[in-house]
């Protein structure tokens, strides 16, 4: 192949790839709780959001509290109703926590980078009456599928958030 071809192979390559790519191929930042300017919790239904809110659940149940039979799951206040049942459906089980004191699993924040996100999930501990917190953490390659990379447990025993509140489905 020729310099001259070569080069405008890799122009032309650049120019259709190189936004996407810069861009994180068009994966949005989402930080909840929101922060002033960032983008709302409503706008967060879109993929990859209910994935990695599914598989954060997932790999909490899996590592450190197994799940119960009728565990309920509470996602942050205004998560649209879709997205409970796209998780719910994700995870095989759970429900919507509709009293405070249910034993279930708090997601609590979400920050979405392109390349890297983190969820915050509050999980019961032995009795249910104390949770423990722990931050998944998720990144994905260029080309590919979000990953666990690791995971943060904090030595600390908490309350548990009082439930969201979920919008009817419309």
């Amino acid at each position: 192949m020729s310099t001259t071809l070569r080069c405008l192979v890799l122009c032309l390559a650049a120019t259709i790839f190189g936004p996407g790519l810069l861009s994180g191929c068009g994966a949005t930042n989402i930080t909840e709780p929101p922060i002033a300017g960032g983008f709302t919790w409503g706008e967060s239904s879109e993929p990859p959001v209910p994935e990695l809110l599914a598989r954060s659940l997932q790999h909490v149940m899996d590592h450190y509290a197994p799940a119960r039979p009728g565990y309920a799951i509470n996602l942050p206040d205004g998560t649209p109703a879709a997205v409970y049942e796209d998780v719910i459906a994700r995870l095989g089980g759970g429900r919507v926590m509709v009293q405070d004191a249910e034993y279930g699993y708090h997601v609590t924040g979400l920050r979405l980078r392109p390349f890297r996100a983190e969820v915050d999930v509050m999980f019961p501990k032995d009795d249910g009456e104390l949770y423990e917190f722990v931050t998944v953490h998720f990144s994905r390659p260029v080309i590919g599928d979000w990953s666990v990379s690791r995971d943060r447990l904090w030595r600390i025993r908490i309350h548990p958030p009082a439930r969201s509140t979920v919008p009817p489905t419309g």
